[in-house]
């Protein structure tokens, strides 16, 4: 499968995150979430909890000492969790992923990041 990914610009306080949120709830295949940040992916790793979705964090302080090679297993073990990462790990070849792409982007990000939200 190839990746999918959709874009939404829009301001902070817009609903992103909310919607991203009950998307993921009802989604029954694997995706990735983007974040701009490490903080902001274990919040959103949170928040999906409180939600009773589950989530993992892919990132240099959970432990992942290559984060582009754990994010690949993760997707080719087809676990049955979302993968959160940042921008950084998701500017790595995607081609490999199959998977849909979903990024936490305000427009100050836009041009810095072709990810996005997913619906």
């Amino acid at each position: 499968m190839k990746p999918t990914i959709h874009y939404v610009d829009a301001l902070p306080g817009a609903g992103k995150t909310y919607s991203l949120h009950q998307n993921l709830k009802t989604l029954e295949e694997p995706a990735i979430v983007a974040t701009p940040t490490n903080l902001l992916s274990s919040e959103q790793h949170r928040d999906l909890a409180a939600i009773g979705v589950k989530s993992r964090v892919i990132s240099q302080e959970t432990g992942h000492d290559n984060c582009t090679q754990s994010l690949v297993r993760h997707c080719e073990e087809k676990r049955n969790s979302i993968a959160i990462i940042n921008h950084n790990v998701a500017k790595s070849p995607l081609k490999q992923l199959p998977v849909n792409i979903c990024s936490l982007t305000s427009s100050s990000l836009q041009s810095k990041s072709s990810f996005c939200e997913k619906r």
